[in-house]
């Protein structure tokens, strides 16, 4: 599966008060993500999922975060195995 969101704070005046920061944008930024499923022996006794993600900063998570963080990337690998 693939999956490419684009996030936005619906408000930001908490936000602001409660970092006690001026942040004038509500975008969050673009969220990246692509895994997989996998079923060899076609049970549920073996499985493998895996996914790889990354959110790219908006406008306003750099104006929380700064802009020496760019993005946040992620990895999992989950093996299942029942007998």
């Amino acid at each position: 599966y693939a999956n490419v969101s684009r996030l936005h704070f619906m408000e930001v005046a908490s936000l602001a008060v409660l970092r006690n920061e001026k942040i004038t944008s509500t975008d969050i930024g673009t969220d990246l993500s692509l895994g997989f499923h996998w079923r060899p022996y076609y049970n549920q006794n073996f499985l493998i999922n895996g996914a790889v993600g990354q959110l790219r900063f908006g406008d306003a998570m750099k104006q929380l975060y700064g802009t020496s963080q760019d993005n946040l990337m992620f990895a999992n690998l989950n093996l299942i195995l029942k007998f």
